[in-house]
């Protein structure tokens, strides 16, 4: 993967006029594996292969652009590795070196400018008006980073002294550009004057397009220590290794695909060998979770790549028109293909709505970018780039699972045998008759609670969601209505096998850092939650009358604001 070899370092290094410092970027380089370097305030008015060698590296020597230094003020050095990046079409202006890199890998281009802000005020705005005269790219896949001098939130400095027609004239050229930052991680701020009572502001940023962002989805930005400069490194991974695992997931919009029921009654109608009834359901979900992945792989497969290819196919078709006749059968392909791509388009929106989270938008009522994004903001809001732990901080997947795994062993205890009970005569309850609670559940209960699941939730560890129970409940109601009333009977043989739960770690804060900066979430097995909502739908009815009405809440028809009114009366 061609993101995976972006790895941008950023960073302000206050002067490239002596060894010592080259020889601390070098070595920084070395150690973050950095393959785009971007440095302002080189001081330099003029920097050869032979400085940048020993400031980088020596696969940066022949692909970098420079901006001097105006005597000893400003200067910028773009450098790449040219074992994975091309420089080209290099424009330099007064603040800023905006170029084109050349992805090797897949020979995707995208466009990068790295600016040096001016100290003046009356400069600044000129400096804004530079930005807004460089040309955007064709293609709108636009990084904009560096040392940009303004801010545009009064949260980006750590007093009031704020200039805010310059924040206002700052936020207006982001948004007239399209811009949006790249999350920073781990620090509010990028600079600090090093004083007693320090002035800290984040003057270092990264902007982008969303159409690079589409680029680099798991793009990840943190900081480093400041080494010899007042300002802090900035290192953007342009993927981060996530954690890919094999476990099925149910896509809501298989339930509309041709093939798709038959596939079910045919897995789930295999006979089986067990009798036990919360066994026979898990073998039929296990065995449906593996058919419905192989009928996946052979009748949708990667819907991106054959969309990518069926607009290429279409785009070779269209060019070769214009210079002769298509045939009967290049205009047949060409028709079929049209109306694959507006299959493939819709497939593909409706599967990163899913994975958006954003289910109160109809699939209708926005563009698969907007999904992509959100889907994409997700997974970096969660994603846990280190934990902290005795002894420092943890980055790589086997130690966080290791901390993970020893904090929540200390924590989630054993079940003991209860020595006591409650004596319901002395506290002053009394009897109620409640054996209707008792019977046994009917079809049209079960399927009552199957409509009011919702559809798109996050699955459990089987992976089913609420859609599959809806659009398959004539097939399935059997053996779910006997499952649900065999472990009401307290036979739970078998129920080990889908008494189980997802534990999720969501961040509490930004920038969470220790195990308890997160909230944990269980996403229980569907058969599981299931089975507790039918218990809880059967048992709300009588709420009101066995619990005192001091409890004002959690109750429906009443309200915490309850006791608000009792006070005032």
């Amino acid at each position: 993967m061609a993101q995976r070899n972006c790895k941008l370092l950023n960073w302000n290094v206050r002067g490239l006029n002596n060894n010592a410092r080259r020889d601390a970027i070098s070595e920084l380089v070395r150690d973050t594996g950095a393959t785009i370097v971007c440095l302002q305030e080189t001081k330099l008015q003029q920097l050869d292969a032979h400085i940048v060698t020993r400031t980088v590296g020596q696969c940066f020597a022949n692909s970098f652009a420079v901006l001097p230094a105006v005597q000893t003020r400003g200067g910028i050095l773009l450098a790449v590795n040219e074992n994975y990046f091309k420089l080209s079409n290099v424009l330099l202006t007064t603040h800023a070196i905006t170029t084109t890199i050349t992805m090797r890998a897949t020979n995707t281009q995208w466009q990068i400018t790295v600016v040096y802000g001016p100290q003046r005020d009356d400069d600044k705005i000129l400096f804004l008006q530079e930005l807004k005269n460089i040309p955007a790219p064709s293609h709108q896949r636009w990084l904009i980073l560096g040392h940009f001098n303004l801010i545009y939130q009064a949260d980006d400095k750590n007093n009031t002294n704020l200039n805010r027609r310059l924040m206002g004239s700052f936020k207006a050229t982001i948004d007239d550009l399209g811009l949006k930052e790249i999350k920073l991680n781990g620090r509010r701020f990028t600079w600090t004057n090093e004083q007693t009572n320090p002035t800290m502001t984040r003057i270092d940023r990264l902007l982008c397009t969303p159409d690079w962002e589409l680029l680099f989805p798991s793009c990840f930005l943190h900081s480093l220590p400041s080494l010899m400069s007042d300002h802090t490194p900035l290192l953007l991974h342009g993927a981060l290794d996530h954690f890919n695992n094999n476990f099925f997931r149910f896509e809501n919009f298989w339930t509309k695909m041709e093939g798709f029921h038959e596939v079910v009654q045919t897995e789930w109608g295999k006979p089986l060998n067990t009798m036990l009834p919360i066994k026979r359901l898990h073998i039929k979900m296990a065995r449906l979770a593996k058919g419905l992945k192989k009928w996946r792989k052979e009748k949708i497969g990667n819907t991106r790549l054959q969309l990518a290819i069926t607009k290429e196919v279409l785009l070779q078709l269209e060019m070769a028109q214009e210079l002769r006749p298509l045939s009967d059968q290049e205009n047949e392909l060409r028709k079929r293909l049209k109306a694959r791509s507006t299959g493939l388009a819709v497939i593909e929106k409706s599967r990163m709505r899913q994975r958006s989270r954003l289910t109160y938008i109809r699939s209708g009522d926005a563009n698969t970018k907007l999904f992509h994004m959100k889907a994409n903001a997700r997974r970096r809001k969660n994603y846990i780039h280190c934990l902290q732990k005795e002894g420092g901080l943890v980055f790589s997947q086997d130690e966080k699972e290791k901390v993970i795994g020893d904090y929540f062993s200390e924590h989630l205890g054993t079940s003991t045998a209860r020595t006591l009970s409650l004596n319901w005569q002395a506290l002053g309850y009394t009897p109620r008759n409640l054996q209707q609670l008792e019977l046994p559940f009917t079809q049209d209960e079960v399927r009552r609670t199957v409509l009011e699941m919702p559809s798109e939730k996050a699955p459990g560890p089987d992976g089913f969601t609420g859609a599959f129970f809806k659009a398959c409940w004539e097939i399935i109601k059997d053996d779910l209505l006997a499952a649900i009333n065999n472990l009401f009977q307290l036979h739970s043989q078998g129920f080990e096998l889908m008494n189980s739960a997802n534990i999720v770690l969501l961040p509490k804060k930004t920038d969470a850092l220790r195990i308890t900066d997160y909230r944990p979430i269980s996403l229980m097995h569907s058969f599981a939650n299931f089975f507790a909502k039918l218990l809880a739908n059967r048992l709300a009815p009588h709420l009101n009358s066995l619990v005192s009405n001091c409890q004002s809440a959690f109750i429906k028809k009443r309200s915490i604001h309850d006791n608000f009114l009792y006070v005032h009366s």
